[in-house]
């Protein structure tokens, strides 16, 4: 499959602006798995979270210093020189959005060429250079959310997640805002407190996954609060399908159910 060759974890080292000079202002990942990927960008120079406190606890103008992070997850479509990432999550979504390039290898790294809409309407170019990161062994698993309930309620919530892991790497995306197609994020600083609010109930983290213990630590989040905490362990049930059960300082607070994608069921069984 054309798209193996993309499979791993990788770090963007720089990025080039039409003939401006290198460089690069946040982390940047991006985990591939089959034709499945999901992408985490933090900016390097990020407003401080004291401890104790969550993203809920902030005012306005405080919130509005968390939601300049990147996060998206999809499928790719794929040849040995082009790839095109289709977000089928993403935090900020752009309806009609292209987010493909051109790549070829250079000195083991993967550099991709592309252009960039303007919101004049112009276009510019971009060069992003790629660094593989060390991967333990070749174990994959990836995850598309098919259902969450609601503890309380029983309700079923129309969530979106999506859940990558290559190894010891994992990033994991979760949507529950429920917006339609055609929703077009704003600028952050044009909106009111509800939709700001409602705009950054989104979660997306990378960390490490341990499996002697089964356990995933966050080491990265688009939630400073949640850096070293512990994400539910999905457990697998039948067949292609895993339950994940959520809990908080009151208890039993809700459940999410998976549907495996990677690595195909036959696969994964013979």
């Amino acid at each position: 499959m054309t798209e193996d060759r993309y499979r791993g974890l990788w770090k963007r080292e720089t990025i080039q602006i039409e003939a401006g000079e290198p460089h690069e202002t946040a982390v940047v990942l991006w985990l591939q798995v089959g034709i499945h990927f999901a992408d985490l960008r933090i900016p390097f120079e990020r407003a401080f979270l004291p401890t104790g406190q969550s993203l809920a606890d902030l005012p306005l103008q405080r919130l509005r210093q968390f939601a300049s992070f990147s996060a998206f997850a999809g499928f790719i479509d794929a040849t040995a020189d082009w790839i095109r990432w289709n977000r089928t999550i993403d935090f900020r979504p752009r309806p009609g959005q292209v987010d493909q390039g051109r790549v070829h290898w250079e000195d083991g790294n993967l550099i991709e060429i592309g252009e960039f809409g303007r919101p004049d309407g112009s276009t510019g170019t971009y060069k992003e250079i790629w660094v593989p990161q060390l991967c333990a062994t070749q174990d994959i698993l990836v995850l598309e959310l098919s259902k969450e309930v609601d503890s309380a309620s029983r309700a079923i919530r129309h969530a979106k997640g999506m859940l990558v892991r290559l190894a010891q790497h994992f990033i994991h995306v979760h949507d529950p805002r429920g917006y339609g197609p055609d929703f077009e994020s704003p600028e952050p600083e044009d909106l009111s407190e509800p939709e700001l609010r409602r705009l950054l109930d989104f979660q997306a983290d990378y960390g490490r996954y341990e499996p002697e213990s089964d356990r995933w630590q966050i080491l990265l989040s688009s939630d400073p609060g949640r850096v070293g905490e512990w994400l539910p362990a999905p457990i697998r049930q039948a067949n292609q399908t895993w339950l994940q059960t959520l809990s908080g300082p009151a208890g039993f607070v809700g459940e999410r159910r998976w549907l495996q994608l990677e690595p195909a069921v036959e696969s994964a069984e013979s």
